[in-house]
């Protein structure tokens, strides 16, 4: 049986963690497999790490995307799409995570053994303090069972998927809301699909996502209890989740509910944050527009300044509104959105300084990022 491992990467060829990740893939001693790498728009040379190991073994195959996505869901679902027709399963690795050698031998066993849809093991979560823990340990009833109380049951890697259990279940959700744990979600709708599902006790795989300060669970604020009115209302609603729907649709609908005011806000920051994540400010003002208008803040002494210093560039100036605002319009439980934001359009500044092409520009840009540390001085901590 072939089977089809989807790996989605972006800016990993320094850490050495991406080179890690396809090495145990390729010393695998089930060796009927392809692997296929998303770069989803690196700019360090992971373009280049990618060709090399295509080059190397005809196994690989590397698609090449732009602009960066930043959504596990989108991305994986271009690998989906590209899959061979004749896989029988499907897999996934992350570029922060190793495959044990007999990962796919001991997989791919089971489910030609039982028949099952669905075949998962354990996975080794490493943590910053030298521990770890084990995701996969509990019984497939056990784990559907669970979903309404936890987000983090199923693990990533070390589990074999047929591809019809898809038209069942639908694809990863790519909403914003969901970015964090779309996982979550998926298996949630896999484990009721009426699909066969067996587990095998080995571990299949290491995770060394939270050591890294890129991965999401490092990098992206969510809330479970917003995540499961999120999708209650979308089920309700009739949301397509195809892979194609998912893949190429957009990732910032609100379905309609009994919202708050604190929780919309959280809602649109977490969208003017992925926008900005992936350098599309004009998003990014758009939600920070909503921001802005759903707190009345549209006569405030600081937004009213920064609006006229800043009103050539609209883009930046809403985004960088809507995260100087973040304390101010949520509760104390979602006010660290505030600090996150703050820290992501400093960057994006300080690589506009880098890169300008002219002196003025650079001045320009130096300009801007000292007058808004200075505004984010003045706020109320």
């Amino acid at each position: 049986m072939l089977v089809s491992i989807h790996l989605t990467t972006f800016c990993q060829a320094a850490s050495g963690w991406l080179e890690r990740a396809i090495a145990s893939v390729l010393e695998q001693t089930y060796a009927d497999f392809e692997l296929i790498c998303y770069d989803d728009g690196s700019y360090d040379g992971t373009a280049q790490l990618l060709a090399r190991f295509a080059s190397e073994d005809r196994r690989v195959r590397v698609i090449t995307g732009s602009p960066n996505l930043n959504s596990v869901a989108k991305s994986l679902g271009r690998c989906f799409l590209a899959r061979s027709p004749e896989a029988g399963a499907i897999t996934w690795m992350f570029d922060d995570n190793i495959l044990a050698p007999d990962a796919l031998q001991t997989l791919v066993s089971a489910m030609e053994r039982t028949g099952a849809d669905v075949v998962y093991g354990q996975t080794r979560i490493m943590t910053v303090d030298g521990s770890s823990w084990l995701i996969g340990t509990r019984e497939p009833e056990v784990i559907g069972a669970s979903f309404q109380a936890t987000s983090a049951d199923v693990p990533n890697a070390g589990i074999l998927i047929r591809p019809e259990v898809f038209e069942r279940s639908g694809w990863y959700d790519s909403s914003i809301i969901l970015r964090r744990s779309c996982d979550w979600d998926l298996f949630r709708r896999i484990w009721s699909s009426g699909s066969t599902i067996v587990k095998v006790d080995h571990v299949c795989a290491t995770e060394f996502g939270e050591l890294s300060p890129s991965s999401l669970r490092n990098s992206f604020d969510t809330s479970f209890e917003l995540m499961k009115r999120y999708v209650r209302l979308r089920d309700e609603i009739g949301f397509r989740l195809d892979v194609a729907s998912a893949t190429y649709g957009p990732a910032d609908v609100v379905p309609e509910g009994p919202w708050s005011k604190d929780e919309l806000s959280y809602i649109y920051h977490g969208f003017v944050r992925y926008f900005v994540s992936v350098g599309n400010l004009g998003k990014a003002a758009e939600w920070g527009n909503e921001i802005i208008s759903l707190n009345g803040l549209d006569d405030d002494l600081v937004v009213k300044n920064l609006r006229r210093k800043f009103g050539d560039q609209p883009e930046i100036l809403e985004a960088v509104v809507s995260g100087l605002f973040a304390r101010r319009v949520a509760d104390p439980a979602v006010s660290i959105v505030r600090y996150s934001f703050k820290r992501e359009v400093a960057e994006y500044l300080q690589r506009r300084i880098r890169t300008a092409k002219s002196q003025a520009a650079r001045v320009y840009w130096k300009v801007a990022f000292h007058v808004l540390r200075r505004v984010w001085r003045s706020l109320p901590r």
